[in-house]
């Protein structure tokens, strides 16, 4: 019983760090804008690294979202995953 306790409770924790530390990746992340031509828009340039976080992280919020443990947090998961 309190092996058990001990065991979910070590996996939400995990879960729980895992999203927190997902979201600081992003903290000191700097879009790089540039002017289109003369049009008045501009693009996002260096991609590759943001497009690899991402790419990272959608699969990782997709294996928690299939944890068994993920009951407490799955809201969040959720609204990260969007």
């Amino acid at each position: 019983a309190i092996e058990e306790v001990s065991v979910v409770a070590s996996q939400e924790y995990a879960l729980e760090t895992a999203l927190d530390r997902m979201k600081k990746e992003w903290e000191p992340l700097v879009l790089d804008l540039a002017p289109y031509k003369e049009t008045g828009t501009y693009v996002l340039r260096a991609m590759d690294d943001i497009l690899q976080l991402l790419d990272d992280q959608i699969v990782k919020t997709q294996a928690m979202r299939g944890s068994p443990f993920i009951g407490p947090f799955e809201q969040r998961c959720t609204e990260w995953e969007r």
